[in-house]
């Protein structure tokens, strides 16, 4: 195109401004924007690169250890000695569970027969023992009664979430 043909540069660039907003190029963003999420993204894969070593580095030693508990294990049974089971943590908690339970159970046997123990001294000293001890069981059966009425009341309530 001969030189006077060629559109001017003001032409040329109010062309490239009327063209419609799909049809324009890409901009990059600003240097500043540009240059922070590359950071990021750096920091990022930075830090993955890291957490792998770490994950990598970590599988090793359990490996390893699981070679030397292989070989323990091997040196006990050779030596007649066979090794101590593996407990996983359900089983940790449920042998907390069990002692607990136990402490309560020796707790409360501890309680009757101290119970049973006083009603025998109670039972006794009584100089009249028709009497005091019709009494004794009287009281031990509304005790009985009361404990069961006040159980079902508290079932009740727990199953209603009142």
């Amino acid at each position: 195109m001969p030189n006077h043909m060629q559109p001017s540069i003001v032409s040329r660039k109010r062309n490239r401004s009327s063209s419609p907003p799909d049809s324009r190029p890409c901009r990059p963003p600003p240097k500043s924007t540009r240059l922070a999420n590359e950071t990021n993204y750096d920091d990022t894969w930075s830090k993955i690169g890291r957490l792998e070593y770490e994950l990598r580095s970590l599988r090793g030693q359990i490996d390893a250890s699981l070679c030397r508990e292989t070989s323990i294990v091997l040196e006990l049974q050779a030596l007649g000695h066979s090794a101590p089971p593996r407990e996983t943590p359900q089983e940790i908690a449920l042998r907390e569970k069990l002692q607990k339970l136990e402490a309560q159970l020796q707790a409360e046997t501890r309680m009757r027969i101290e119970a049973e123990t006083a009603l025998k001294d109670f039972q006794m000293e009584c100089k009249e023992p028709f009497l005091v001890p019709a009494l004794y069981d009287v009281v031990e059966s509304i005790s009985r009664l009361t404990t069961q009425v006040v159980g079902g009341i508290q079932q009740e309530v727990g199953e209603r979430g009142l």
